[in-house]
């Protein structure tokens, strides 16, 4: 029984960069010392999140030629911050965003993101969706027919 082993490896999650209930509308680039890229300036005293406040857990996925799987990325978000949800809650927001790189000989469906938790911050009355601790998104893929056997990373 052959199997096709992937890795989804090198994630690329889209937006939702870390914010805090201190700071200003948008996210915060963690790259990009303290600044916000929506446009707006953090609060007197809000510090920048560390690069790694999104951790990203996913177990290898077995999948058979031509047979189909699902993936899940587990995300781990460092308290107190939080990530905005997919769909964001207003234009201005980036939703956090699953990209994957497939291969010609497998296709992958839409992620499905989890469920928001609606909150309240300082800065604005209207509650935002977004995902705090964790979060879980999961994608189905299907296999080719005559698709290679073996393990491969999926970017």
């Amino acid at each position: 029984m052959r199997k096709i082993i992937l890795t989804l490896g090198c994630l690329a999650l889209l937006g939702g960069a870390a914010c805090t209930p201190n700071q200003q509308s948008g996210n915060v680039n963690p790259t990009n010392s303290g600044n916000t890229n929506a446009g707006g300036p953090m609060e007197p005293g809000a510090k920048s999140p560390p690069a790694d406040v999104v951790s990203v857990k996913i177990d290898a996925v077995q999948v058979k030629p031509g047979g189909s799987a699902e993936a899940k990325l587990n995300l781990g978000i460092v308290s107190p911050y939080h990530i905005h949800a997919n769909p964001a809650s207003l234009k201005n927001l980036i939703a956090t965003t699953l990209t994957i790189e497939s291969p010609p000989d497998l296709t992958f469906e839409a992620p499905i993101y989890p469920a928001p938790v609606m909150k309240t911050f300082s800065f604005d009355k209207t509650p935002l969706a977004v995902w705090e601790t964790s979060a879980i998104v999961s994608v189905k893929l299907k296999a080719g027919a005559k698709s290679a056997t073996g393990s491969r990373v999926i970017p």
